[in-house]
């Protein structure tokens, strides 16, 4: 501990202080209180958690769960940092780190500005790099020739080497150049060979690759068949000119292209011509027939009202198109295109809705043989079948020139249109009029069943 005496006169009264390192603060530049003296000095202030770059004043601490330390510095137990820290109090121009950790690491860093120098080594750690390198580099006085240093164990090696190389120089030498060695062995560099290199059966020419790997060149196996390349790289034939197989030449993707004259442009025997291609328009010249339950064709979702079915004349113009939307509508357009009134349009929309639409709409129903019922009905779910139709409607009978507004779920005629050869209106039954719902009878019996209030009675 340090004990501060001091003596200070004050209105000509002399008074004494005492004080010690405890009692002394530590403030930064805003007057925050870091510590004290004691802990910053001499026992360490005490760090729990955080980075050790966070720390900017000088001192020593006592860290423990940091992170930014070596990984060999064990964050779990407490290490001694020592802050030097110079220049501004807020923003120090240089600082050193030092970490002494429990387990005898021994490290530093300095950090200037945005950059850091890096963890070094020292303590333990030295040491075991310093025995682990005199470790690995061995005793040099156990060397054969008794070297006492590393500079006179090098040159005796040096001088070995270089009695080596004199020897296989003067080898290559006498091998180079005596005539009479042996010429039945084949050299690795220079030379000719004067007759054919024959390998056995099964056994192939080989080669290195840059990994150092053997692959085949070529070889013949059991079946006599004769292997070029191997599985395991890649192969490329070079040479100039035609590639030729047995006097053929062999064709790649350099040269099938227009003018090769290869026989490659037929299908089952047909001429490509006599495809339909899907890559832009073509024509096909022939009925087109699909032997499936279902044709689907699918129209892009943003599809507003786009054909899908042109017909077009000799001169492309679009006489008539079946035309659809991503959401299920459809429409039958009919006419050129130029002119929207020339055009008639068949609409049938998702809801149900059906629409036509020309500059002269008109609907037929015709029995050209004059032989069956033309028919239009109007039906809900719940009606009931009979056995003309269902709901409610209109008919022609055959051969009959009146139109029957019928009610199948009564099964019953309401109204001739056209009766009597197409002159009057037969109504079946008494009708009712206006807004008080008021009946008009023309029969010779009394009236029954709903006779509304005010209605009107003729008979006979």
């Amino acid at each position: 501990m340090a004990i501060k005496t001091a003596q200070y006169e004050i209105n000509k009264d002399v008074y004494h202080f005492v004080t010690d390192d405890n009692a002394v603060k530590v403030l930064d530049n805003n007057k925050n209180e870091l510590g004290t003296l004691r802990e910053f000095a001499f026992t360490g202030k005490v760090i729990d958690g955080g980075k050790f770059s966070d720390i900017k004043h000088s001192g020593i601490y006592r860290v423990k769960n940091m992170t930014g330390l070596p990984s060999n510095v064990p964050t779990n137990q407490e290490s001694i940092l020592s802050v030097l820290a110079v220049g501004d109090p807020k923003n120090p121009s240089v600082i050193s780190y030092k970490v002494i950790a429990p387990n005898g690491v021994i490290t530093e860093n300095t950090v200037s500005g945005g950059s850091q120098s890096g963890w070094s080594a020292g303590g333990i750690n030295l040491t075991n790099q310093l025995n682990g390198l005199s470790n690995n580099i061995g005793n040099i006085t156990k060397l054969p020739n008794g070297a006492s240093d590393v500079v006179t164990a090098i040159n005796t090696i040096n001088g070995n080497l270089n009695n080596v190389k004199k020897q296989s120089d003067d080898l290559k030498y006498n091998f180079e150049h005596f005539v009479g060695y042996d010429e039945r062995y084949m050299k690795l560099a220079g030379g000719n060979f004067t007759g054919s290199p024959v390998v056995q059966n099964q056994v192939a020419y080989q080669a290195f690759t840059s990994k150092g790997a053997r692959v085949n060149v070529a070889w013949v196996n059991a079946n006599d068949h004769l292997f070029i390349g191997s599985p395991n790289a890649p192969t490329q034939i070079q040479g100039m000119g035609e590639l030729l197989f047995n006097g053929h030449k062999v064709f790649t993707d350099a040269n099938t292209g227009k003018g090769s004259n290869l026989d490659a442009d037929k299908l089952d025997g047909i001429d490509s011509t006599g495809f339909v291609k899907t890559n832009g328009d073509d024509i096909k010249n022939g009925r087109l027939k699909i032997n499936q339950n279902m044709v689907s064709i699918k129209v892009k979702e943003d599809n507003i009202y786009q054909s899908a079915f042109n017909f077009v004349n000799s001169s492309d113009q679009v006489l008539s198109e079946i035309v659809t939307n991503s959401t299920g509508d459809f429409a039958l357009n009919t006419g050129l295109p130029a002119g929207r009134k020339n055009r008639t349009t068949l609409y049938i929309g998702r809801d149900g809705e059906i629409r036509h639409q020309g500059s002269r709409p008109q609907i037929f129903l015709e029995d050209a043989a004059m032989e069956n019922e033309e028919q239009i009905s109007f039906i809900h779910g719940d009606d009931p079948w009979r056995p003309y139709g269902q709901g409610m409607g209109f008919i022609r009978r055959a051969k009959e020139n009146a139109v029957v507004f019928y009610n199948w779920r009564a099964d019953t005629e309401v109204m001739y249109l056209g009766a009597n050869n197409g002159e009057a209106v037969d109504i079946k039954h008494s009708p009712y009029i206006g807004e008080h719902h008021r009946r008009f009878f023309l029969q010779d019996e009394q009236p029954g069943g709903d006779v509304p209030y005010g209605s009107v009675w003729i008979g006979f």
